[in-house]
């Protein structure tokens, strides 16, 4: 399980949740449901690629960490000065403030690294039109 914490990002001010194995997120129409997930799906694959690199050493690079969230999520203009993201699991903890422009990271467990699978399922894709 990890710890996801978002403030000042598009149309979100503040998001504190616990992801589990399975997360559903409901709410109207440009709430920030996809931007939650975009970065959920992120700091994953941030803590694989810190995980199995072992090093932090390609976030460490000015802006490197926004600009990649950005760039893959197509997040343009959803950036404000006073952006955050902070992410926990078992394997790595890191904290993100436009202000200083790099993540600062820390390992929880550095070899408890377990490839998972992380998706979500957006409204374009709804499951349950499929369901006959």
């Amino acid at each position: 399980m990890a710890h996801l914490i978002i403030k000042n990002v598009g149309p979100i001010k503040h998001v504190d949740i616990e992801l589990n194995k399975v997360n559903i997120i409901m709410g109207p129409q440009s709430s920030g449901k996809s931007t939650i997930n975009k970065i959920a799906c992120y700091c994953s694959w941030v803590e694989k690629k810190v995980s199995l690199d072992q090093s932090f050493g390609f976030f460490e690079e000015e802006n490197v960490f926004i600009n990649e969230l950005v760039r893959f999520h197509k997040l343009k203009g959803y950036i404000q000065p006073e952006t955050y993201i902070e992410f926990e699991s078992t394997i790595v903890k890191f904290k993100y403030s436009h202000q200083h422009g790099k993540p600062q990271f820390e390992w929880t467990d550095r070899f408890a690294y377990k490839r998972v699978k992380i998706s979500y399922v957006s409204a374009e894709r709804n499951m349950v039109a499929a369901i006959p």
